[in-house]
């Protein structure tokens, strides 16, 4: 029984896991606001800000690849973190499934940039 009388849901989440997760989440929506987003509107105030890389570091590809990770990140990254965070809050199974997509695509595109052959360009080895 819980504190008010009513049974657990199945779905019922430790509360400091809980806690964890969706303070993760709001991080990482406001990172990916002001860094990704805000890229898009004004991508040399992100540089100065130091949360894009110059023109001079990265060549007008790199300018691009990244405009088209911020792009794909504003229209879809970012609503499944700021989705999984109402449903969290609201203790809702699609909250939760939300935020499960939303860490899964965090750790996939992790894996995917620390590629070995990526790794040893940035160890210059």
């Amino acid at each position: 029984m819980g504190e008010d009388g009513s049974e657990h849901d199945k779905h019922t989440i430790n509360k400091t896991v809980f806690w964890l997760f969706l303070s993760i989440g709001i991080i990482l929506t406001l990172l990916f606001l002001s860094g990704q987003t805000f890229s898009l509107i004004d991508y040399d105030m992100t540089v100065s800000l130091g949360l894009q890389e110059s023109v001079e570091e990265v060549g007008e590809v790199g300018i691009a690849w990244a405009n088209g990770f911020a792009f794909a990140d504003t229209i879809l990254y970012i609503p499944l973190l700021i989705i999984g965070i109402i449903g969290l809050l609201k203790r809702m199974d699609w909250g939760l499934y939300s935020m499960f997509a939303a860490m899964a695509i965090t750790v996939y595109w992790r894996s995917s940039v620390w590629q070995p052959s990526s790794l040893a360009g940035i160890l210059s080895i």
